[in-house]
């Protein structure tokens, strides 16, 4: 299968720091201290100071790109019973990329600069523009020109699916998700690394599940979750929250799931059937 997305950017804010590299010393008071500095920083950002009315403009008008997601999926059965034993999915999502106008008051680029013996706290302020205005009296870094519009990469990943059907109403879940954008643009949006096994009990009306899931942005989480009839609800951390200090997140998801069309089941009642009638011979051979 696939799907063609077209994209509204409803706003955009971007900082990125690349090709980084300098020496850190800390003086005899504890002070820090930069030498020899090279590379690029810069703070982008899309439409005006309102956020709410930057979506709204924006979704209004007309589409700024373009995504694309490709998937395929392959099931084994049991061929006695029709039911699965495994299933397998494979996909490539959010292919593509949009264009963001920036906002050229906003957005500002700059080139470091190998000065010595450098105080980052100088260059402090209450606001960007004045951040802004010390950075370029202090001579650390030196401003380039911008272009008025740029294209950002969504965030491309590659996801792997399999459940298994381990034994009767046991079953277990593993999906894996790997980034495919490259890191070194900084206007690349860049999908997590994200494993999640979730073993599962399900019977016909009742379902439970405890997802395990291991990410780079998150860490490591541990939840729980239930369905019954078609309402299911959960969270991929809340138990890792309990009972961790170092948790990252926490979250709920619940919904409503329901099929259409019936199952075709085998007429129980066949052998119980009376027998055919007995063709007479010569009816047969005609």
């Amino acid at each position: 299968g696939a799907t063609i997305k077209a994209l509204f950017l409803g706003g955009y804010a971007n900082s990125f720091l690349t090709n980084f590299k300098a020496t850190i010393d800390t003086t005899t008071g504890g002070n820090i201290r930069i030498s020899n500095g090279s590379g690029e920083i810069g703070m982008e950002h899309t439409g005006s100071n309102d956020p709410l009315e930057d979506i709204g403009s924006n979704f209004m008008g007309s589409p700024k790109g373009i995504g694309l997601d490709l998937g395929a999926s392959y099931q084994y059965k049991d061929k006695k019973t029709g039911e699965y034993i495994l299933k397998l999915g494979a996909s490539i999502v959010d292919l593509g990329s949009m264009s963001a106008s920036m906002n050229a008051q906003n957005s500002r680029s700059f080139t470091i600069n190998p000065i010595l013996n450098f105080d980052p706290s100088t260059i402090q302020g209450d606001n960007m523009d004045e951040i802004i205005n010390n950075i370029k009296t202090s001579g650390i870094a030196t401003e380039v020109p911008t272009d008025s519009v740029q294209t950002i990469n969504l965030p491309t990943a590659f996801n792997l699916t399999a459940d298994w059907n381990v034994w009767k109403s046991f079953y277990l879940t593993a999906h894996v998700q790997r980034p495919m954008t490259k890191r070194d643009n900084p206007r690349s949006l860049i999908a997590p690394d994200f494993i999640c096994f979730t073993p599962r009990i399900s019977f016909r009306v009742f379902e439970a599940y405890t997802p395990l899931s291991f990410s780079s942005l998150q860490g490591t989480n541990l939840g729980l979750g239930v369905k019954l009839g078609p309402v299911y609800f959960g969270t991929g951390s809340f138990l890792s929250a309990i009972l961790s200090e170092n948790n990252k997140a926490v979250d709920f998801h619940f919904g409503f799931r329901a099929g259409f069309g019936n199952r075709k089941k085998k007429n129980s009642t066949e052998s119980l059937a009376a027998p055919a009638k007995t063709e007479p011979a010569n009816k047969v051979a005609n």
